[in-house]
């Protein structure tokens, strides 16, 4: 069953996610449009230094093709030591998937992602935050790096993606 907006005024809980232009994912956390797999940021590697870090990645999606339902757009936080990004250096520190119905990752559960500004109470956009560490299996990852998977007859997505520390 899908969900359904709340017929009752909601007014939906923020979480203060401040913008550091160091901490984006491309220049100033531009808009980019991607129609294939690829890096956010043309790739913009991030350099959070040797300790372990938690915060919020934001996506902010504002554009999302979902003309035929297959569409997918799939977002990795990619960790690594490694600042040349060799093979085999990379970690997925955390995925989030975003399509049309068909598109899902297993779409039967969760349904299509509501196209940007669907929502009645919700911003013009749509903008996701997601906890995450730099830390997985005991292992701190120093440079950071987004990579989305795109998919489907005619994927396109608009979306920023920056990373908010010490949350």
């Amino acid at each position: 069953m899908p969900l359904q907006p709340n017929a009752l005024p909601f007014a939906p809980p923020t979480l203060a996610a401040p913008f550091d232009a160091a901490l984006a994912f491309g220049t100033n956390a531009v808009a980019e449009t991607k129609t294939s797999t690829g890096y956010f940021g043309a790739p913009t590697q991030l350099d959070i230094g040797q300790g372990h870090v938690r915060g919020e990645w934001v996506i902010n999606i504002t554009a999302l093709d979902q003309v035929t339902g297959d569409e997918s757009c799939t977002f990795h936080l990619l960790g690594s030591n490694d600042v040349a990004w060799a093979n085999g250096n990379v970690e997925i520190l955390q995925s989030q998937n975003f399509g049309g119905a068909s598109g899902r990752a297993f779409a039967t559960i969760p349904g299509a992602t509501p196209a940007p500004g669907a929502s009645a109470y919700g911003p013009a956009g749509t903008r996701s935050q997601f906890p995450f560490s730099n830390m997985k299996s005991g292992i701190v990852y120093r440079y950071l790096r987004c990579y989305a998977v795109i998919g489907g007859t005619t994927p396109s997505i608009t979306a920023n993606t920056f990373l908010s520390l010490g949350m």
